[in-house]
Parts: structure tokens; C-alpha cells; sequence
């Protein structure tokens, strides 16, 4: 019966809803923001929904990165294709409603939020009809997980309150090794056969997801251990990996006077005496054993009294969350802002101290709150100093924070010229934040030749990082390219192998002339990678004048509430539209281009996109009006 769920559409449906916005946050991004698989949404679930029915789906291989740490040291990073993603979700649906409720109250991670009729991951709404919703809306309608910005201070309070009111006086901290990496499959399968014995099936088939994804060794022989990390589903399952832990310290509630709390891996352990604290520390390690898992000694102590509250307590920090809470949501005045942003700059003078070394622990959380607030009053203060911390300090999670505050300030051009020397230096350690410089490079105002020529180069070689080619060929794709380029695009695309490079260079092709355009299509419909072939599919509704209503709703999704980003992102299939032979479409986007001309602030290469659309519908649809004239 539950497996029978598994299959259902809505709940596939809500699913790739889930995983879209997931995706949104992921280490690596899809270069079409999976538009194709959108594409004829309803039928690409029926045909999963069929696969699992028959039992014959195959999960695909994880697309991998590794994410730098802030030393020298990586872990793995992933992306799973997207009906994997679609599954997982599926799969965490049925799960989480049966576990969740068996989950200890002092647990705060991956909670459901507590409806008053139901307690499921998601909420029955007639949404789901659409193939994109804002991720917010996903947020606030579909997903019932409580969000971490919620959760996590919750967890920091009540550590607090054990603390300072009830009078707790030893706190047990500890940090698990690797432990994404070393959850075991077996071990997950009983913990979940346990708490939801309904569900073997979806169980079983989730392990054998897992297992397909595992590393190998140089035997071909599967390990057996360790989940993808970067995604909520993952998440979820680790969270469910801890429960024996959690249950051996509620039993230990009951003889002893101590106040367990729990935020993932993150385990804090209060007690009134260090006789307590010490038997809590060994239950864990020995409690972790059993788990295949192992403390890391070095991140491990029983902290005393007045360290505790060093240890918990940031002023600073509370300072900045508490100008966060008064602008989430809201509009602000000028005196406000003018107000917040005084206060903030004196944080960070104080707190951020830009050296030789990078900012590291404490003083890098408070930097990388910062630019949250920063960025939510739209002030770009932050610019050369996240450029500078970035080129110190290479942790992905840094990285990924600076880059969402960097692109909301595309005028800082000095600060971009930076990021541009930078790369052109060959001084950045690892791959992933290559890759993710060349990416923030697409929201810039002006990029330099060399970064262009820098780029073509990378597209060529063929020992390149999977994502440093996709990013390359991204940024290739924004400029306004010549006959002589989108021919060099089009031989590296039919001599490269790896298809998530080729669907990068797709957008970039796209500029063809129609002729050209229209053979390039048919050939990816023919080709026989079928992820390439839906693409050509979904390139070629957009060129056909039948496909009317899913054309309308393409162009109405571009303009709808424009920016850079969307229109940048949409370009490859303005070009395509352009070449419909409706006269009544071809008006409809000339009038939106020349709308959005207008309001979008000025960027060299976008207008000039924009432009040769606009010139080239104005020429078409006179010689349309001239000839029915005639």
C-alpha cells in the first residue's frame, strides 16, 4: 500500500516542487534550471510513476564536487540528477510521517511543523499544478519541514536557558568525523525498518539508491556507506540516523539530571556535575560506535561554568540577528536603513580584521551574517571585503554566501575587476571555487577579453572540472556572439562527451540563425542521449506555432516580475521564440522586450541581447504586415 503511494502523481508532483527548490541552493547547478524536464511535466512522472510500478528504475550516477573546507581539507559535495532528487523527496514524504512523531522533543533539526489536522511533509494545495513556483511559495505551502533559520535558534536558546536558568553548569560538546560520509546503509535500513516496519519497500529501495551512489573501491566493490550530501532529503535521513542516540539519553533522562539537545550532528549535553558530564560523553562515544560512527577527538570537551557562556554567547551576533528580524519580511524606511547600517559597519569593524590570515570560526560566522544583513538593507559595504576573505579563506560555504551578496551588486566594479584579476592569476586552490568565480562573473557589468578568451580556452581542454566548463560555457553564452563563435561553440559541443557540459553550451548555439537553428534542434531530438533529445523537444515547441500556449506562458514567465537574473537565464529562448512564423506572438514579445528595456538597470550586455531581438522581430513582423498587404 505505501509503495502504491510512492507512485502516486501528486505526491510526485509536490516532490519535484520540493527538489526545485532544493536545487536552488545545491553545490552544482543545473545549467537549463531543469526547464526541459518542465517541459511536458505531467508526462515525465507519469513515465517515473510507471518505472517504479514495474520496478524497473535505475537511479543515475551523482554529479560530484569537492566543496573546500576552510583549510586545505575537501568533502564530497553532490548533485543528483533530477528524478532521483524527484524520488528522494517522494520517498522522505512517506518516511517522515510515520518517523517523525518518534522523534524525542529535545531533537530540532528536520522537524515537521505541527498543523492542527495533519502532520505531513506537505500540504494539499491546488498549487502543484504549476511546473515553478517561488521558492518562498514552495516554503510557505508545499514543504512542512520547520526551517532551519526557525529551528536553529530555538536549539541556541534553549542551550542558553540550561544554562543561565536552570542552573546547569557542565556542557558535553562533540563532533562526529565525517559524518555524512560514514553513515551506513545497513544500519539506516534497521533504524528506518524499526520506526516505520510498514515501508520495507520504499526502504529497500532507498538503500538501493544509496548503494548505487556509493563510492567504489579500486575493485569495483561497493562500500556501502555514506549519503549525498547538499540536499534536504539527505538531511532528513541523517537526522534519522542519530535516533538511537537520542534514545539512549532519553532513557538516561530518567536516573540522571541532565538536558540533552540536538541539531543534526551537533549534540550538546548539560549537566550539573562533571561526573555526569564524563558518563554522557562515554554513552555517546560508545552509542556512536554501534553506528559506525567515531567523535572527533580534537572538537570534543566538557566545558565548565563561565566557558560555557563564552562558548554560547556572541553579542555581536545577537546584535546582527536582531536587525535581521526587524527587516525579514518588511519594507524599511531611509532613516532606517541609514540606522541599521550604521550599527552594522560598527560590527564589523570591530569583528572583521582582514589580514594575511583568513577570518576563521567565530568571526567568520559573524562575517558571513553580516553580509545576510547587508544584503537584506541592499547596501554593498561588504563588496571588497568579501573578495578579499574569499581569496583567503577558500570554504565553500563562504564562498557560496559571498557570491549570492556579490551578484546583488553588480556596479561594484572595482570589487568584480578583483574577482577577475583573480582568476586570470591561477592563484585559486580548488576547482569548485574556480568555478563558482566564473560564475559570479555572469551577473557582472563589463567582463574583461581576457576572462572570455580565458574561458573558450577552459571549454577546449579536456582534464577540465566538470563545473568550471559548465560556468565557462554559461559566461560564453551571455555575450553577443558572432557567426565565427557559435560555430566554435557547435564544434566543441559535437566533440565533448560529458552531457552536462553539452547542455551548457546549448544556450550559447541557440544564437544561430534560423536555418542554422533549426537544424541544430532537429539534431538534438535525434540524438540518442535522451536528456539531450528532450531539450531538442522542448526547443522545438518553442519554435512551433502550435505550441501557443506554452509559448505565451514562457514569454509571461520571463517578464513576470523581471530581473537580470531571469531575463539572462531565458535569453536562449527568446532567441528561439523569435523565430515562431505567428505574427501575433512575434508582437507580443517585441512589446515585452521593449517593456523590459526600459525598467532593467543598464547592462551593456544584456541590452545589447536585447537589442538584436528587438531589431530583428521589428524587421519581421513589417515584411509579415508587407506581404499580407501585397
Amino acid at each position: 500500500m505505501f509503495y502504491k503511494k510512492l507512485c502516486n502523481i501528486e505526491i510526485l508532483t509536490k516532490a519535484w516542487h520540493l527538489a526545485i527548490c532544493n536545487s536552488r541552493r545545491s553545490f552544482l547547478d543545473d545549467s537549463l534550471l531543469f526547464e526541459d524536464y518542465a517541459y511536458k511535466l505531467e508526462k515525465n512522472l507519469t513515465l517515473l510513476s510507471r518505472k517504479l510500478e514495474n520496478g524497473v528504475y535505475n537511479p543515475e550516477p551523482l554529479l560530484r564536487a569537492d566543496i573546500p573546507k576552510s583549510s586545505l581539507a575537501v568533502r564530497p559535495g553532490s548533485r543528483l540528477q533530477i528524478e532521483d532528487w524527484i524520488l528522494m523527496y517522494a520517498i522522505v514524504y512517506l518516511l517522515s510521517k510515520e518517523i517523525d512523531p518518534k522523534i524525542p522533543d529535545f531533537v530540532y533539526s528536520f522537524r515537521l511543523r505541527k498543523h492542527p489536522k495533519k502532520n505531513y511533509i506537505f500540504r494539499d494545495v491546488d498549487i502543484i499544478k504549476f511546473p515553478f513556483l517561488k521558492s518562498k511559495t514552495i516554503r510557505r505551502r508545499v514543504v512542512s519541514f520547520d526551517e532551519w533559520y526557525i529551528q536553529w535558534p530555538i536549539f541556541e536558546e534553549k542551550t542558553i536557558y540550561a544554562f543561565q536558568e536552570e542552573g546547569y553548569e557542565y556542557m558535553t560538546v562533540t563532533d562526529i568525523a565525517a559524518y555524512f560520509e560514514n553513515i551506513d546503509h545497513m544500519v539506516l535500513r534497521d533504524i528506518l525498518l524499526r520506526y516505520a516496519p510498514k515501508s520495507e519497500k520504499i526502504i529497500n529501495l532507498l538503500i538501493h539508491l544509496l548503494e548505487t551512489w556509493s563510492w567504489r573501491t579500486e575493485h569495483g566493490r561497493c562500500i556501502k556507506g555514506g549519503i549525498p550530501q547538499g540536499n534536504d532529503a539527505s538531511s532528513f535521513l541523517g537526522n534519522i540516523y542519530l535516533i538511537p542516540l537520542d534514545k539512549e539519553f532519553e532513557k538516561r533522562k530518567k536516573n540522571r539530571d541532565i538536558v540533552p539537545l540536538r541539531y543534526m550532528d551537533d549534540v550538546r549535553i548539560f549537566t550539573k556535575n562533571k561526573s555526569d558530564a564524563r558518563e554522557a560523553l562515554f554513552l555517546m562515544n560508545d552509542v556512536l560506535r554501534r553506528l559506525n560512527l567515531n567523535i572527533q577527538g580534537q572538537k570534543t570537551a566538557i566545558i565548565e561554568r563561565e566557558k560555557v557562556l563564552m562558548d554560547l554567547v556572541d553579542p555581536e551576533m545577537n546584535d546582527i540577528n536582531v536587525i535581521i528580524d526587524k527587516i525579514q519580511g518588511k519594507s524599511i524606511s531611509k532613516e532606517e536603513k541609514q540606522e541599521y547600517f550604521i550599527k552594522l559597519k560598527e560590527i564589523c569593524k570591530k569583528r572583521v580584521k582582514i589580514t594575511k590570515k583568513p577570518i576563521l570560526k567565530k568571526d567568520l560566522r559573524v562575517f558571513m551574517r553580516l553580509l545576510t544583513a547587508f544584503r537584506m538593507i541592499n547596501d554593498g559595504y561588504m563588496c571588497d571585503k568579501c573578495v578579499k576573505t574569499i581569496t583567503l579563506n577558500p570554504d565553500g560555504k563562504l564562498l557560496s554566501n559571498s557570491i549570492k551578496y556579490l551578484s546583488q551588486f553588480p556596479r561594484k566594479v572595482n570589487s568584480f575587476e578583483k574577482v577577475q584579476d583573480l582568476i586570470l592569476s591561477k592563484e585559486v586552490l580548488f576547482p569548485y571555487q574556480e568555478a563558482n568565480l566564473i560564475k559570479l562573473l555572469r551577473s557582472a557589468k563589463k567582463v574583461k577579453p581576457e576572462i572570455i578568451r580565458y574561458a573558450k580556452k577552459l571549454l577546449k581542454k579536456k582534464d577540465v572540472f566538470l563545473y568550471i566548463k559548465v560556468q565557462a560555457a554559461l559566461l560564453i553564452n551571455d555575450q553577443l556572439l558572432i557567426q565565427k563563435s557559435i560555430n566554435s561553440l557547435l564544434n566543441i559541443f559535437n566533440n565533448e562527451s560529458n552531457t552536462e557540459v553539452k547542455k551548457a553550451l546549448i544556450p550559447g548555439i541557440c544564437q544561430l540563425g534560423e536555418k542554422g537553428q533549426d537544424q541544430f534542434i532537429m539534431d538534438l531530438i535525434t540524438n540518442p542521449d535522451y536528456k539531450l533529445s528532450r531539450i531538442g523537444n522542448m526547443l522545438f515547441a518553442l519554435r512551433n506555432s502550435k505550441e501557443k500556449e506554452y509559448i505565451k506562458r514562457n514569454i509571461d514567465f520571463c517578464f513576470g516580475e523581471p530581473s537580470e537574473y531571469k531575463i539572462r537565464n531565458n535569453l536562449y529562448k527568446l532567441e528561439v521564440i523569435k523565430y515562431v512564423g505567428d505574427i501575433s506572438i512575434n508582437k507580443e514579445l517585441l512589446n515585452m522586450l521593449k517593456y523590459i528595456k526600459n525598467i532593467l538597470p543598464k547592462n551593456d550586455l544584456l541590452n545589447n541581447r536585447v537589442e538584436r531581438i528587438l531589431n530583428f522581430l521589428k524587421f519581421q513582423i513589417k515584411d509579415k504586415e508587407r506581404k499580407t498587404v501585397l
